[in-house]
């Protein structure tokens, strides 16, 4: 088997004890091989070092492990893998390095938000997330 390292985007919504009890679950599933990072609220990163026999099974493992445990998250984005996705998780990888200019991330953010519109999440917790400002710009 290969270690693979990527990251799985997730908006989760509800408010911080939503994210917080997301975390709880995704540690008592046995999801031990990811690292969380809260981005904004709502949304979060989990850095992910998986063992598996090619890079498509262990991101489509950690996909299913974190909605096992967590069936509200939504994924957004993939990012740091190097593979061809399946048509369901179409757009949602990246291969951009983490380290952005302001341009690609206010691009990659525009990218998020239509992809949370097409999630069917509300509009006034996108704002939540992202502000006023940001949304109305990418419509």
């Amino acid at each position: 088997m290969t270690e693979y390292s990527f990251v799985l985007r997730y908006f989760v919504p509800g408010d911080r004890r939503a994210l917080e009890r997301f975390v709880e679950s995704i540690g008592a599933s046995g999801c031990t091989d990811a690292t969380v990072g809260i981005d904004r609220d709502g949304l979060l990163a989990l850095d992910f070092t998986r063992e598996a026999e090619s890079s498509e099974e262990a991101v489509r493992s950690a996909i299913a492990d974190v909605e096992a445990a967590a069936p509200t998250a939504v994924v957004i984005q993939v990012v740091g893998v190097d593979y061809k996705p399946y048509a369901e998780l179409e757009g949602m990888f990246s291969l951009k390095e983490p380290t952005l200019t302001p341009e690609e991330l206010a691009e990659q953010d525009k990218e998020v938000i239509e992809k949370m519109r097409k999630a069917g999440i509300d509009e006034r917790r996108i704002e939540a997330v992202f502000g006023p400002g940001q949304t109305s710009s990418s419509r």
